[in-house]
């Protein structure tokens, strides 16, 4: 049970980052959905720590904010 629990701190903490660099630039979860291709509501769940996201997804996600993987997880919290 507790590998569940440390996933879904990530998934937050993932989220988390996603969403402070999407209000960093402004931009509504609808606008940057529109600018990668996703759906606002799955980028919304992901914020919110309730989706697992692939790592494509967040390689597209990354992309969209004009970085690679690498660069995302460099900002990741220890």
């Amino acid at each position: 049970a507790s590998d569940v629990y440390k996933r879904q701190d990530l998934n937050v903490q993932i989220g988390q980052l996603l969403k402070d660099l999407r209000e960093d630039r402004g931009w509504s979860l609808r606008e940057f959905g529109l600018v990668i291709g996703m759906n606002k509501t799955y980028l919304g769940d992901i914020e919110l720590g309730k989706r697992n996201p692939t790592v494509r997804s967040l390689a597209k996600i990354a992309a969209g904010y004009g970085m690679t993987l690498k660069e995302f997880f460099a900002k990741m919290p220890d």
